[in-house]
């Protein structure tokens, strides 16, 4: 099922994108999401390694895209968001006394730089449907019994759902 998600993700983005550069740092977040999404589901957390992973495969490639593009800005923008994106998931992480992970705080900062690639409207989108999607998972959870209030829901397949989701809707 993992590959099939994962085919499914590259075909959608290479469809909506169909740019060389920036499709394989989207690519490349797509085969890294939908493992930290199955890891996050089955053991309530996202591995700081394959998180790592995934900031150095996206800089190089954003970096890559900025140089053949000539479009510094975008490398800028998408730094610059990935730092605004962190912060915002870290004092959320705080105020909520534990309701977010360090991996949720981590994952935020990376979907914030494939997302600031595009625009600063594609990181507002996809950082509130990815918490609306959350939301409603925990909803869904809570009104089938399967969770409690309480309960630890995993927020990362939500955050990646936003996140793809955006790109899917603000790509070129």
């Amino acid at each position: 099922m993992t590959a099939s998600v994962t085919g499914v993700l590259h075909g959608l983005l290479a469809w909506r994108l169909a740019l060389w550069p920036e499709l394989a740092a989207y690519s490349a977040l797509a085969a890294i999401g939908v493992l930290l999404a199955v890891i996050d589901v089955i053991e309530h957390r996202l591995p700081s390694r394959l998180i790592a992973v995934g900031y150095l495969l996206l800089l190089a490639l954003f970096g890559f895209a900025a140089v053949v593009r000539d479009n510094g800005a975008a490398m800028v923008r998408a730094a610059a968001s990935m730092g605004v994106v962190f912060v915002v998931y870290l004092v959320l992480a705080v105020a909520t006394n534990g309701g977010l992970g360090a991996g949720d705080v981590k994952l935020a900062g990376l979907l914030g730089l494939a997302l600031g690639w595009l625009s600063w409207s594609a990181v507002l989108a996809g950082i509130v449907v990815g918490l609306f999607y959350g939301a409603v998972a925990g909803a869904l959870l809570m009104a089938l019994g399967k969770a409690t209030p309480r309960s630890p829901i995993p927020l990362g397949p939500a955050m990646l759902a936003g996140a793809f989701t955006a790109v899917l809707s603000f790509g070129t």
